[in-house]
């Protein structure tokens, strides 16, 4: 799936990344290379895991997305309903647009209690207060508090 949307008079590209081509894998590396805010990742794994994770990611959905060539970041949908944002830049003008469209354009999975919720969720380092912040201008409500033991 390839969409383009025009925003402010850009066009902005959202190229869905499909389980086992690793065409677009340099582009992902490079985000996962600069991310500031971890949750699942201590340190970025190698450009080989990466590429394995890729061939085989576990995502329903998983998009980079552009303005022309430029890349500005990623979002994947899971099965679950969670949604992982990765922009290069979180305060560009155009994130909270991107996101919306895609959520008002994606049907969250049937609930199942205690398995996957009803709507879509993000789940954000505490420290990411940017993107908390974009999360916010787009109606989302704080839901949980998570603590990871040592």
């Amino acid at each position: 799936m390839k969409t383009v949307i025009e925003i402010d008079k850009a066009k902005i590209y959202i190229k869905e990344f499909v389980k086992g081509d690793l065409t677009l894998t340099d582009h992902l590396y490079l985000l996962i290379q600069n991310k500031k805010h971890n949750i699942s990742n201590v340190s970025p794994p190698s450009r080989k895991q990466h590429e394995k994770f890729c061939l085989n990611h576990p995502y329903r959905f998983w998009f980079l997305i552009y303005e022309r060539k430029n890349l500005l970041g990623s979002v994947y949908f899971t099965y679950q309903n969670s949604i992982g944002i990765n922009f290069i830049d979180i305060t560009d003008r155009h994130n909270e647009l991107i996101i919306r469209h895609l959520v008002e354009n994606i049907d969250p999975m049937p609930a199942i209690p205690s398995e996957v919720q009803t709507k879509f969720f993000c789940n954000v380092s505490p420290k990411n207060t940017k993107l908390i912040k974009l999360l916010e201008s787009l109606g989302a409500e704080l839901s949980q508090v998570s603590f990871k033991f040592k």
